[in-house]
């Protein structure tokens, strides 16, 4: 007889919604799919399985079911009544701040297009706004804070999907999209929604519990025997029973026809107010409660009232002078400080203990009528004052910079223009004597301070002392009258000029051989045997050899057919392209289009904007075929996205980042970072519905 095995556990394994989406499964396997929070049971032949009821699926049947449900219909608008950025609108309502009753189940529905293009046209550049709450700010993770999802379910076409899907590409491709809260005890008292992708969207929400079913300012109660009917708001009392209604302290009541209209009659006082004056008969302080602001001066009894509180008698007001100075000993403070007697002149500054005035200081300056100021005495540097002339200083000494900057110098360095005649002694330097300086017409002063013979006045003087030669003994003047003579050697021409006074050496022999050994690495020597020699350049293989005479050059060329300058230019190839070989990539998929609608990609069939996988760390390449429906990749919000991007053209041209996005041909390679997974997607600039996701997976957790 066969028995039930039994275990002391059983282990059910998390697994992520998409996941279980593409398993079959074997019978009887149970998996936790952790994004919609519920138990999927596999029979072996249904893709991704049958779920279970949970607390939230039966929480989902009662919203289906419209029990205990409240819709807000979502829209988005621009900003109104001088706020800036899009506002969430609900119920029509602009930018509301919502209440929320414990046990209810409030469904956000974003179904219309405004919350997936506005403020562009709908069906045209998405621009996402999905709804987030948040319960420690106003913009959740945007702002700083994060994300609430106590009780908190996210459906895009009627379906549970992840939060993360909610704010995916997803939301954007779907037609029914909504958010679901439902309200416990455990909610906080406060939760704001908000926009996922923009700040400053949405509000606050009150949690509130149920209430009593009473509101307004009093409940009216039934005793025995009466009965109340309400409708429309008017009350109606029925059966024997009798209300007395008594008019209180400053209180009247009228009857007409049984409508009481209750009046009060207390007295308004006796203040009066006309434009911006206020009468009050025993001229007491009047508060307001908030702060009313006057646009001038306001008159309380016979008191004038002035903007910084200060009071002044209206009977004691003469012309436009000003209010009375401070109070005196008698109502001054311990440590007040005042300045008395109301003048400048003799002015005192008095310091009060509480009970007496004690003088601390008084001024020695005085004003007059012109401003200007008399005092017997001024502290500090004076460094301020400006415009004061030496006629007006009696004493006192004026610093050296006060002198005019061309005041010659005690030195006499600033002096110009001296004549030699005026110098009665002292040494002049040998450069301030002209090139003219003679003491008479026969002689000249040298630099060594002696006098000279003047030539042709007392004899030449020698013309050279001594004329070294290297290797060779020295040429001495003997007298003034030697002579120095050049002697042309071997091969050498020696030409004077007594008109220009010049000599002219030249070369007069054979030029010695232009070449003396010219090395070639790896060959013997080429050496040069007498000037007469020739050396001769021979073409080998492959090599040509010009020479021209004019030009005295010898031009050496190659006569090797070069080989090709280009990928294209290869016979062997077989029809391949440089973009396609650029760089190893996991996959390349070749994109197509099927005309305005859709892409296609030749691994995922004929399946229009196919859903494409990819993981991160690796490189995936796209071969574009796709004549004007520039290809995109972005994020899951719609945002071009450019990190590891790299298009390589046919020709071997290569882009990078943002300048490789929008190619119609080519090769486009991505080398996905490793920093990255979940949700992106494929677009096309050109044409809105031509769009497909491209899901992430982290290649760790596979």
């Amino acid at each position: 007889m066969s028995t039930t095995p039994t275990f002391n556990f059983y282990r059910v394994l998390p697994r992520d919604a998409a996941y279980l989406d593409r398993r079959s499964g074997n019978k009887g396997e149970i998996f936790y799919d952790f994004d919609n929070q519920t138990l999927r049971i596999f029979d072996g032949t249904r893709q991704g399985g049958f779920s279970f009821i949970t607390e939230n699926n039966i929480r989902q049947e009662l919203v289906v079911a419209d029990i205990a449900k409240v819709i807000f219909d979502f829209t988005v608008v621009a900003p109104q009544i001088g706020n800036s950025g899009n506002k969430y609108q609900v119920d029509g309502e602009y930018w509301p701040e919502l209440t929320m009753v414990v046990g209810y189940t409030y469904v956000f529905d974003q179904s219309d297009l405004t919350n997936v293009f506005f403020p562009n046209p709908n069906n045209s550049t998405v621009n996402p706004h999905p709804v987030n709450f948040s319960a420690d700010n106003a913009n959740g993770a945007l702002g700083g804070g994060t994300a609430y999802v106590d009780n908190v379910v996210y459906r895009l076409n009627g379906k549970s999907v992840s939060r993360s899907r909610y704010n995916g590409v997803e939301f954007n491709t779907s037609t029914s999209r909504q958010v679901w809260i439902t309200v416990t005890n455990d909610t906080p008292s406060t939760l704001y929604y908000h926009c996922y992708y923009h700040v400053n969207m949405g509000s606050s929400i009150s949690i509130s519990n149920p209430g009593t079913g009473s509101s307004g300012i009093g409940d009216l109660q039934a005793g025995t025997g009466i009965s109340i009917a309400i409708s429309d708001g008017t009350a109606t009392i029925s059966n024997s029973g009798v209300i007395d209604i008594e008019a209180g302290s400053g209180i009247s009541l009228v009857v007409n026809q049984g409508v009481y209209t209750i009046n009060s009659t207390a007295s308004a006082g006796d203040l009066e107010f006309s434009g911006n004056t206020i009468t009050s008969s025993d001229s007491s302080a009047i508060t307001f409660i908030p702060a009313v602001n006057f646009e001038s001066d306001v008159v309380i009894g016979n008191e004038l009232v002035f903007p910084d509180g200060s009071r002044q008698i209206t009977a004691t007001l003469q012309g436009p002078e000003g209010p009375e100075g401070p109070p005196g000993a008698g109502g001054a403070g311990t440590g007040d400080v005042s300045s008395v007697l109301g003048g400048y002149v003799n002015n005192a500054i008095v310091r009060y203990s509480g009970t007496s005035g004690n003088n601390i200081k008084n001024s020695t300056a005085s004003i007059n009528d012109a401003g200007v100021i008399t005092a017997s005495g001024f502290s500090g540097s004076g460094t301020t004052l400006t415009n004061l002339d030496a006629d007006n200083l009696s004493s006192g000494t004026l610093p050296n910079a006060r002198f005019p900057a061309t005041l010659p110098a005690l030195s006499g360095a600033n002096l110009t223009s001296l004549n030699a005649t005026n110098l009665g002694s002292g040494t002049v330097p040998v450069l301030r004597l002209g090139t003219a300086g003679t003491r008479d017409a026969t002689t000249f002063l040298r630099g060594d301070n002696t006098w000279a013979v003047v030539a042709g006045g007392g004899g030449a003087s020698d013309s050279f002392s001594t004329i070294a030669v290297a290797g060779q003994s020295s040429v001495v003047a003997d007298s003034s009258t030697d002579t120095l003579t050049l002697v042309a050697g071997t091969g050498i021409t020696i030409t004077t000029n007594a008109g220009t006074d010049t000599i002219t050496i030249t070369n007069s022999g054979n030029a010695s051989d232009s070449f003396t050994t010219i090395a070639v690495a790896g060959q013997s020597n080429v050496v040069a045997d007498s000037a007469t020699d020739t050396l001769t350049l021979a073409a080998g293989t492959g090599i040509s050899i010009t020479t021209n005479d004019s030009t005295d050059t010898v031009t050496i060329t190659s006569t090797v057919s070069a080989g090709v300058t280009a990928f294209t230019g290869l016979s062997d190839s077989a029809g391949t392209t440089v973009d396609t070989i650029y760089m190893p990539a996991i996959t390349m998929l070749s994109v197509t289009n099927q005309g305005a609608s859709a892409y296609r990609f030749d691994q995922y069939g004929t399946t229009d904007n196919p859903t494409v996988y990819a993981l991160n760390g690796a490189t995936i390449a796209f071969k574009l075929s796709v004549s004007g429906h520039p290809f995109l990749i972005q994020t899951g919000a719609g945002a071009n996205y450019s990190t590891g991007l790299i298009h390589v053209s046919t020709t071997g041209v290569v882009s990078t980042g943002s300048s490789a996005q929008g190619q119609t041909s080519g090769t486009l390679y991505w080398k996905i970072p490793d920093s990255i997974s979940g949700g992106y997607r494929y677009q096309c600039s050109a044409h809105v519905g031509m769009v497909g996701s491209i899901s992430i997976k982290n290649f760790a957790s596979i």
